[in-house]
């Protein structure tokens, strides 16, 4: 990166209500767009980045609910946050519950500018403790993602990632 190249990033936390329902999260997501788009169009941003599970809410009850609640990498939440990033020429990180044909994992997939996936990357590390119950729903993922946004790469980590220096080990020698 240059030092005359600047990198502007909308880091957002937002309320994520209760859901039980495809209808409830699909509601929560236009309501969060809508919310984004207008922090957007006062200050535009190169990257969205969105939290864990952006898309649902952390919860036993929504967990119990994931064979509605999760999506494939091409569900409501791509579709939601092309939208938001074909609109705003930006890209958007953003967080989920993925269903597989056989498991459900946490999620982040980056949508560029132009609405295409750029990919995804599954947590590695689940979270068992506290109100934490990650394990008795979700599977670990297995590999890294890497993009680049105005010259930067970028790799996203999800929460209790962070506590194992390794990742960010090999993402510095083995994918620059």
């Amino acid at each position: 990166m240059t030092s005359d190249t600047n990198l502007r990033l909308l880091a957002c936390q937002i309320d994520i209500p209760p859901m039980t329902t495809a209808a409830e999260r699909d509601q929560h997501l236009a309501q969060s767009a809508r919310k984004v788009e207008a922090q957007l169009s006062k200050a535009p941003a190169d990257i969205v980045v969105l939290p864990e599970l952006s898309s649902i809410d952390y919860s036993r009850a929504a967990f119990a609910c994931l064979d509605v609640l999760a999506e494939p990498l091409d569900g409501a939440s791509f579709e939601c946050w092309r939208k938001v990033a074909q609109q705003h020429k930006t890209f958007v990180s953003y967080s989920f519950a993925r269903k597989t044909d056989d498991a459900y994992f946490i999620s982040i997939a980056v949508v560029n500018p132009e609405g295409d996936l750029v990919g995804h990357f599954d947590k590695l590390h689940l979270a068992q403790y506290g109100a934490s119950m990650e394990k008795e729903y979700f599977s670990r993922g297995d590999g890294l993602m890497t993009f680049e946004v105005k010259g930067c790469k970028l790799a996203p980590f999800i929460c209790y990632d962070i506590r194992f220096p390794e990742l960010s080990r090999a993402l510095v020698l083995d994918h620059g």
